[in-house]
């Protein structure tokens, strides 16, 4: 089975019954835990934190609005459709049809609006690589909402922005130095004028 049927797979078994949040149903080694970067030796709150923060990030990058937000209906994450009138949670099946009756569309229009956007993210997802790149040893990968990952350790965009400025200046200190050294290494300048 290709990476995408088995993402796609995946997905739409998570938006069964309630949504995909109690309770937190993927292992650390999950084909989307892998597929979205989820550190895997976080603690499984933070993980499960993680996993749909960067789930949800990459929903709202899916081009088609009808799509997505039909996604986000399956997935409980519309704020709109979370509970009835009652303020009870509403499972997949009463989602889906309170969705379409806002919509004035049938259930089944709902339900292949889910199935392409899964689809469609899934492919997304099978074409980025299996593991972010690697910065000195450690996995880099970007977040949601200004956050960057090193090693599993949440950077603040700023503090990557320090990071950079210092990576930038020491490789310049280093080329000033190399420039230094060939020159007085070939007599093209020196630093101490020899004794005529």
């Amino acid at each position: 089975m290709e990476r995408a049927d088995i993402l796609a797979k995946r997905l739409k078994e998570l938006r069964i019954g309630m949504g995909w949040f109690e309770p937190f149903p993927l292992l650390p080694d999950d084909p989307l835990c892998v597929a979205l970067h989820v550190y895997k030796g976080h603690p499984a709150a933070r993980r499960e934190d993680e996993f749909k923060g960067r789930l949800k990030y990459r929903i709202d990058q899916l081009d088609n609005e009808p799509e997505r937000e039909a996604l986000l209906v399956a997935y409980n994450l519309h704020p709109g459709y979370k509970k009835s009138a009652d303020g009870k949670d509403l499972d997949l099946d009463r989602r889906r049809i309170r969705y379409a009756q806002a919509l004035g569309r049938e259930k089944k229009t709902i339900i292949r609006r889910e199935d392409s956007a899964i689809d469609k993210l899934a492919q997304e997802l099978a074409l980025e690589p299996a593991a972010p790149p690697l910065v000195f040893g450690r996995r880099f990968t970007r977040k949601p909402h200004n956050v960057y990952l090193i090693g599993g350790r949440p950077m603040a965009k700023s503090h990557a922005r320090l990071f950079g400025c210092a990576l930038a200046f020491v490789a310049f200190i280093v080329l000033v130095m190399a420039i230094i050294y060939i020159g007085a290494a070939t007599g093209s300048f020196y630093i101490i004028k020899p004794n005529p």
